[in-house]
Protein backbone atom coordinates (compact mmCIF):
# COMPACT_ATOMS: atom_id res chain seq x y z
CA UNK A 1 0.00 0.00 0.00
CA UNK A 2 1.38 3.31 -0.69
CA UNK A 3 1.80 5.58 1.90
CA UNK A 4 0.34 9.14 1.53
CA UNK A 5 2.53 12.42 1.60
CA UNK A 6 3.08 13.78 5.06
CA UNK A 7 0.97 16.01 6.64
CA UNK A 8 -2.36 15.24 4.15
CA UNK A 9 -5.45 14.22 5.36
CA UNK A 10 -5.16 10.63 4.28
CA UNK A 11 -1.65 10.96 6.30
CA UNK A 12 -3.60 12.04 9.61
CA UNK A 13 -6.43 10.02 8.73
CA UNK A 14 -3.99 6.97 9.34
CA UNK A 15 -2.44 7.84 12.13
CA UNK A 16 -3.79 6.34 15.34
CA UNK A 17 -5.47 8.97 17.87
CA UNK A 18 -3.11 10.79 20.40
CA UNK A 19 -4.18 9.91 23.96
CA UNK A 20 -6.06 12.31 25.83
CA UNK A 21 -4.15 12.32 29.03
CA UNK A 22 -0.82 13.32 26.44
CA UNK A 23 -2.97 15.80 25.79
CA UNK A 24 -3.71 17.26 28.47
CA UNK A 25 0.14 16.86 30.53
CA UNK A 26 1.19 18.70 26.76
CA UNK A 27 -1.28 21.83 27.73
CA UNK A 28 -0.48 22.16 31.68
CA UNK A 29 3.59 22.14 30.49
CA UNK A 30 3.23 24.52 28.01
CA UNK A 31 -0.17 26.27 28.21
CA UNK A 32 1.29 29.36 29.80
CA UNK A 33 2.37 30.11 26.60
CA UNK A 34 -0.52 30.64 24.86
CA UNK A 35 -2.77 33.79 24.72
CA UNK A 36 -4.99 34.09 27.88
CA UNK A 37 -8.02 33.54 24.95
CA UNK A 38 -6.82 30.51 24.09
CA UNK A 39 -5.76 29.16 27.84
CA UNK A 40 -9.29 30.07 28.69
CA UNK A 41 -10.76 27.81 26.13
CA UNK A 42 -8.56 25.16 26.72
CA UNK A 43 -9.55 25.08 30.58
CA UNK A 44 -13.16 24.89 29.51
CA UNK A 45 -12.66 22.11 27.19
CA UNK A 46 -9.59 19.65 28.69
CA UNK A 47 -10.57 17.40 31.58
CA UNK A 48 -8.42 17.34 34.71
CA UNK A 49 -5.49 14.70 33.81
CA UNK A 50 -6.70 12.13 36.51
CA UNK A 51 -9.95 12.24 34.66
CA UNK A 52 -8.27 11.96 30.78
CA UNK A 53 -6.02 8.85 32.03
CA UNK A 54 -9.53 7.18 33.23
CA UNK A 55 -11.16 7.98 29.83
CA UNK A 56 -8.55 6.75 28.24
CA UNK A 57 -7.83 3.48 30.18
CA UNK A 58 -11.93 2.86 29.30
CA UNK A 59 -11.05 3.43 25.72
CA UNK A 60 -8.08 1.11 25.59
CA UNK A 61 -10.46 -1.38 27.84
CA UNK A 62 -13.76 -0.73 25.35
CA UNK A 63 -11.66 -0.90 22.31
CA UNK A 64 -9.76 -4.80 23.15
CA UNK A 65 -13.64 -5.43 23.67
CA UNK A 66 -14.65 -4.80 20.01
CA UNK A 67 -11.14 -6.30 18.61
CA UNK A 68 -12.49 -9.55 19.88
Amino acid sequence: MNEPEPYTHAWWMQKPPEPLADMVRRFQERGHLQTPAVQKVLRKKLPPLEVAEEIDRDVAALWKRVQR
